[in-house]
Formats: C-alpha cells, structure tokens, sequence
C-alpha cells in the first residue's frame, strides 16, 4: 500500500478487511486534510480535548468478561510479568495484546493497539476525562511496528469491568470504554492459589477419555491434536499430546522432563495434567531451528468436552459408506458437502467444488477407505503443512484460527497486507515458494507438503496443477471468486472449516459476521431494493441484496459508483450482478450505472465503457467509490480529475464524497460486516452506528 495514504502515515498496514472488498484509505477534494500527522494531532489544544462522543456517535456496546467472574486484585497473584488477554467493550477500540506485571500489591499494565487511531486514554468515563488536566492522561507509546500502545499504572482488578475513556485522533473526542482484564488467561502459577480443578472434584473416575486441549505460545505455528487423549489412575492425570512437528525432543512439566514415545511422525509425549479448565505452563524443545532451542507454552485441558475414549473408527470400504447428512449453505453455490459414514464410523466428508471436482475429507485418527472413486481427492484433516497459493484464502484460515497449518504461500512478505500473515513469513513459520505459476516444486516436495489451495489462475497455466498433482499433492482450486453473493464467498470459511477440523469455528465465524450486518441490511431492504434475506443471521433468501422483478428501487437511496479507470482511459465498472454492487445495495445504497448487467453468468463479472459514456451515467452519483487494486497510482480526487477532467463535474467530487479503496483489498476476504459497515457509514454520512471508520477515509 501506499505511504502516502492517511491509515499509513506511520508505515502501519491496515488491520483485516473483508471479502476482497476492503477500504484502507480515502479522499478528499481538500488534499493538505491528508497530509496530518500524529505529531501535529498530539498537540490539540485542552479546548479540542474536551468533546464527548454521544451514544449516536458510538458502535454498539458488547459485554466484557464472562459470566460468573469474581474481581481479582495484586494480592491474589503472584509476583511476575505475564501475558493476559483483554475483553474490550468496543470492536473499534482493538488490543491486540496485554503484558501484566504483578509486584507486590500493584498491578501495571501494557496494552498493545491494533493501530494509532487514539491518543490518549484516561481511567473513569469519557466526561470525566474531557475535565481532566493532559497530564492526568495516559499517552501512547509508538511501538516498533509503528502500533500505539497504553502503560496502565495500578490497575484496579482482573475480572471486573473497568471504564476508560479514550481520545480518537480522527474525531478529536473522548468515546466510552470498558475492559477486562481476563485472570483466567493467564497461567495456573501466576495465583497464590491453585485455580485448576483435580479429577477428583469433577468426579472423574480411573480410566481413559478424550479432552479438547488448546495451545497458545510461541511463533502461533505450533498446534497439538484435539481432542487428546488422557488417562485418569487413582485420580492422577496423564494426557497423550501429539505435535504437529517431528522437530520437537523434548518437553518440560513442572521441571521434569518428558522424552517422546514414538520414533516416527510427529512428536508425541505423555506427560502429567495437573488440572483442568486453567492454563498450565510447559516447554518444549524445537529441533527445527539452527540450534535447539526451548519455547514456552501454555496449555488448557477443557472439562467442559471431556468424554470416554471415542477414538474413531474408520470407513474401511467407500462402496459401503453412506450419505448421513450435508452442511447447511445459505448462499454459496460454488460448492456442498455431504457427509457419510459406514456403521458408527467417523463422518468423512465429501466436498464437491463446482467446476474443480471431489474432495473426501479423512477425519483425524481415520484411513482413508479403500475403493475410493478415481475422481475423488483425498485430504486428511487438519494435518497442516499446506500450501496456500491463493491469497484470499488466507483471511479464513486466520479468522478460524488455523494459519499455522499454512507453511507457503505464493505471495511475498511485503506484499501481504494482513498483519498476521506477514508477522508469520517474520517469524519463518510461513514461507514464500514462488509464484502461483512457477513455485518451487522442490521445496515444497521436501517438506512434505500434500495439500495445495489454488485461486483460478492456475487454470491459464493447467501444467503447473498438473505437476502439483504429479508429486502427490491434492488441489483444489477455490471458486469463492465466481459467488455471485458476498454472503456466498463469505461462507466459503465453512469449507476451510471442514478442511482445517475447525467445523464450529467456521459455523460461530460465519453467523456473527451475518449478525452484525443484519440491522443494516434490514433497513436497506426495507427502503425498497428488495429482500435481502438476512434477519438475525439466518437466511431464507439465495440472493441476498437482489433486487426483485417489477419492483422499483426508491428516490431516497444515494447512488453509488464504483470503477477504476484503466491505462488505455476506459472506466471500467462491475456488472450489476456482481458480489460489489451487491454489496452496495446490502450497505444501503443504488450501484450506478445499474444498466450493465450480467447476459452471461459465464462472462466476465467487469466491462470496459468510453469515459463520456460513463460520465452520462453515473454524473449525479451521490457516492464514488475508485477501485485502486487494479490501478493503484491514483491516491487522491485531485489527480483523478487532474487525469480526467471530464469527472470534475460529476456530483460526488463536487461534494468531496469520494473513496478510495486499498489495494491489498482481495486479501481481506472474511471480513463482510466491515465492508458493508464502511461502506453504509459512507453513504449516511457516518450516521448509522459508526463511530469511527476503520478501512476509508473522506
């Protein structure tokens, strides 16, 4: 992305955006607006501090902390420095970490931002705070990535809702917060008293059972198979935990260390529980690096999922298997997936891709059954160590929380928009193989890679699919880009799900995204562009955003365009069948010129117009919105129009009611509630229950 966008003023990339229609940056007719810099913002005046940001102007308020939680103080922990999490009450005030330090009876703490959009924060109410004196508040610290962040000295409990006020830089107001500090994030040893619970307490007899065991710590590379098997001996714990590496010789439990019990495959151990429903603290020792090498980790063994050994059976036969059930798809058309077992096997699922062909999903644990179709695929699930050539599918990894299971990808580190994506290729748990249509085959060969994500490019270079194949890797080629639906690409996350065995992660990802656009879509259906179909996140509609035959479209919605213009000075605009212009009319508005449509759904989903027959039809449009992922050089409306006089006259840049989109936007494909979001505070003027944009700008 460009520096000279206002998101980037401190080289800091944009945090994630959606669906492949993300905004990073916008515009205005007054260019030296954007041209402000954090130094000149930190210097606004005590009378520019004191404007408090009523309830019209915040997002809405979600509940910190969890139900049952008693405040915890300094004098119930022990002294150290340790990472905690922290609920925030506002998705637009973003921790991306927390460091706790415990001394005594006090508590210090550090909270790391996802970006630089506030300056201050201070402790009581956003009143309060606007009456304070500066040096009552709290400033931030630029961090090396350029991030904000907030030292809290005396932080009064963990476990309790605490207010802060923080001062937005964009706004120049204070806006209401309220955070928790989550003391059930941090680890067992950090309380005088021991928080986990025995086998005994929850009544668990001598035997064996399986437990959903989470894993954090490290690179974020690592994981460990889940659910894990434990064994309970006169009430003593011990659980079976596999790698997903080979490279790991050892581990450390309470001092002690633990060898593996195999020689072959990922490195497994037994090693001692001694307790559930808390975070318990262990090494373990990496081969993989130039040197051993001893990282720490924590641990969280789930009571709540704990069952009898139900180690899987498998489908020893595919003829004998039969069809159980399929997943349940609102709107993606591009592919299903039915599930099958033999007798009480596992479910394997079959995932059909339209146009790409059949997938059979081997759950953990399982075989893949003999008399497998030629036709069909095999992909074993959640084994990681994949190769992800399309970039758009790396959102759904990360919003399911599988990125460690992506070793490469296609695009290179300082093409990468997505924070994450990049701080992983950093770290060297994610690694650049080449180009989607000249990888290294051998390096992918040699790290065992058996399951590559392709985007529909490949199909211009058909050799390179087949050399992939050749060497025994699967490919499956995502089609999320031919839904016609944004909702549809959206619940693509459902596939990668299946893929990655993070079926409920993809299924609660996927309904919270259509919750939080549910309200906005509403009231744009209810203004007359048709039934969109989403009430409450539930769908009974497969073209959401439509607009219904014989119906009119009302006077009161703001027309909206969307183009770029190409180097040979055609505009070209989507097709009004299109996942953008839909987009557009879920977010509240009329996409213009609404003329184009879509004769062949075979065609392409963009078309080239002559500028004077462009300006003729979108001239009295209320909002633009230029696409620069294609044509990047354009970076403000003057030198649009500067280019291209001819658009100086349309209606938006007279109003300055002119967008800019960012041009890492195709990489941020998970995120639909931003986007419409965005684009809806755009078209009401920042009205409807935003507060704050995060991906445009005026």
């Amino acid at each position: 992305m460009k520096t000279g966008f206002k998101r980037l003023e401190k080289c800091v990339l944009a945090a994630v955006l959606s669906i492949g229609f993300i905004f990073t940056a916008g515009c205005g007719n007054n260019v030296s607006e954007k041209q402000e810099n954090v130094s000149e913002a930190v210097t606004s005046t005590e009378a520019e501090k004191s404007a408090v940001a009523t309830a019209g102007d915040m997002t809405d308020i979600d509940t910190v902390g969890y139900e049952g939680m008693e405040a915890v103080s300094a004098a119930d922990l022990n002294d150290g420095t340790y990472e905690i999490s922290v609920d925030s009450s506002s998705s637009m005030f973003k921790i991306t970490g927390c460091t706790l330090t415990v001394n005594g009876d006090s508590m210090d703490a550090v909270i790391r931002m996802g970006g630089t959009g506030y300056l201050y924060i201070c402790g009581g109410t956003a009143e309060e705070a606007a009456e304070k004196n500066e040096s009552d508040y709290i400033p931030f610290t630029e961090e090396a990535d350029g991030s904000h962040s907030f030292e809290i000295k005396n932080l009064e409990a963990l476990d309790k809702a605490l207010p802060f006020a923080a001062f937005s830089r964009k706004k120049e107001m204070w806006y209401d917060r309220s955070l928790c500090f989550r003391a059930d994030s941090l680890p067992n040893e950090a309380f005088k008293e021991s928080r986990l619970k025995s086998a005994e307490e929850l009544s668990i007899s001598d035997g064996t059972y399986t437990v959903d065991v989470k894993l954090e710590g490290g690179s974020g590379k690592a994981n460990v198979t889940s659910p894990a098997k434990i064994k309970v001996e006169a009430g003593k714990v011990t659980a079976t935990i596999e790698w997903s590496s080979s490279n790991y010789d050892y581990m450390v439990v309470d001092g002690e260390k633990y060898l593996p019990v195999n020689t072959d495959g990922n490195s497994v151990f037994e090693i001692p529980v001694s307790g559930f429903d808390g975070w318990i603290s262990v090494k373990a020792d990496t081969t993989a690096m130039s040197k051993p090498h001893e990282i720490d980790y924590k641990l969280y063994f789930d009571s709540g999922n704990i069952a009898g050994d139900k180690t899987a059976s498998s489908i020893t036969d595919w003829t004998k298997a039969s069809l159980s059930s399929s997943l349940s798809l609102l709107y993606a058309k591009q592919f299903t997936v039915d599930m099958y077992r033999q007798g009480n096997s596992a479910p394997y699922s079959l995932i059909t891709v339209k146009d790409d062909g059949k997938f059979l999903v081997v759950p953990h644990g399982c075989k893949a059954p003999k008399n497998v179709d030629k036709d069909i695929k095999v992909i074993n699930e959640g084994t990681g160590n994949y190769y992800v050539a399309n970039s758009a599918a790396m959102d759904f990894f990360i919003s399911i929380d599988a990125l460690h299971m992506v070793s490469f990808t296609s695009t290179e580190k300082n093409d990468w928009g997505i924070l994450d994506v990049a701080k992983a290729m950093e770290e060297g748990g994610l690694s650049f193989v080449g180009k989607y249509n000249s990888p290294d085959f051998e390096a992918l060969l040699s790290k065992g890679v058996t399951f590559a994500i392709e985007n529909t490019m490949i199909y211009h270079k058909p050799e390179i699919k087949e050399q992939l194949e050749r060497l025994g890797i699967t490919v499956l080629v995502d089609h999320a880009s031919y839904e016609e639906s944004p909702l549809g690409r959206l619940e693509w996350v459902k596939l990668y799900g299946v893929i990655s065995g993070k079926n409920k992660e993809a299924e609660m990802y996927f309904d919270s995204e259509i919750e939080r656009i549910s309200h906005i879509v509403e009231k744009a259906d209810n203004t007359g562009s048709g039934d969109t179909g989403v009430e409450s996140g539930k769908s009974g509609n497969d073209n959401p955003g439509a607009v219904n035959e014989g119906t009119s479209e009302s006077d009161t919605k703001k027309k909206v365009a969307y183009f770029y213009i190409s180097p040979k000075g055609y505009a070209v605009v989507r097709k009004s069948g299109d996942y953008v212009p839909k987009m557009i009319e879920m977010a509240g508005g009329s996409y213009v010129p609404a003329s184009i449509k879509n004769e062949d759904e075979d065609a392409l989903s963009t078309m080239h117009m002559d500028l004077e027959t462009f300006y003729a039809s979108v001239k009295d449009a209320d909002v633009i919105i230029y696409d620069t992922t294609i044509n990047g050089d354009v970076k403000s409306v003057q030198e649009l129009v500067t280019a291209y006089p001819i658009l100086q006259d349309m209606k938006a840049v007279k109003s300055g009611n002119v967008w800019i989109t960012g041009q890492d936007m195709y990489q941020f494909s998970a995120h639909v509630a931003d986007a419409i979001e965005d684009i809806n505070a755009a078209i009401n003027g920042r009205k409807d229950g935003l507060n704050m944009m995060e991906y445009l700008e005026p």
